[in-house]
């Protein structure tokens, strides 16, 4: 199952009851695409911290996710989601 938070074409579930929904389907897995990593020239570093940060700092303590996917657009971007995470890693 597909499911777009953002409300694209293959949304099932959305709006700010989400996180119920997915736990009600039962999911474990979710991917959360690159957004903002370099588009309209935020600074693609500082996007993936960002994004790091707030999906572990959300995780955190959770056990209904078993998988985590960052979905990266280009070889750079996964080097800084990658920095980023080992940045996480470490403190």
């Amino acid at each position: 199952m597909t499911v777009d938070l953002l409300g694209g074409v293959k949304t099932e579930l959305k709006g700010p009851h989400a996180e119920i929904q997915l736990r009600a389907y039962g999911l474990r897995t979710i991917a959360f695409p690159g957004i903002g990593t370099g588009v309209y020239g935020f600074p693609m570093a500082r996007a993936a911290r960002i994004a790091v940060r707030t999906i572990g700092d959300d995780l955190r303590g959770r056990d209904d996710i078993a998988e985590v996917r960052l979905v990266c657009f280009s070889g750079e971007a996964r080097q800084v989601t990658e920095a980023a995470l080992t940045e996480l890693a470490d403190d």
